[in-house]
């Protein structure tokens, strides 16, 4: 079972959903974080049954996300995902994620 993280951002971009030949859907999104005086620009994606954690309306919107990180290997090449199984509306707002805000492990 792997470990699971979260991580307090706004949203600043919602892509459409994909549909693969296996049927399988997914959608990314991009999540901006605070960190120090930079911000992150961190690409998340929910799939499947999650599918209806993401919506348009929360475009601009700070939330809090529950992710999974996910790893595989293709052709040689490495790469990782940041899987989103919870998103939800961060309960104030009306401020700026705080510098102090990464991931919690």
């Amino acid at each position: 079972m792997s470990k699971s993280y979260e991580i307090t951002g706004k949203i600043i971009k919602i892509d459409d959903i994909q549909e693969f030949n296996s049927g399988y859907k997914k959608r990314e999104f991009i999540v901006e974080v605070a960190s120090g005086k930079y911000t992150d620009q961190i690409k998340f994606y929910v799939g499947g049954k999650q599918l209806d954690k993401i919506k348009d309306d929360m475009l601009n919107q700070n939330i809090l996300i529950k992710f999974n990180i996910r790893g595989n290997e293709w052709k040689g090449s490495y790469y990782v995902s940041l899987q989103a199984w919870d998103i939800a509306i961060a309960a104030s707002q009306n401020q700026e994620p705080d510098e102090d805000d990464e991931l919690t492990f």
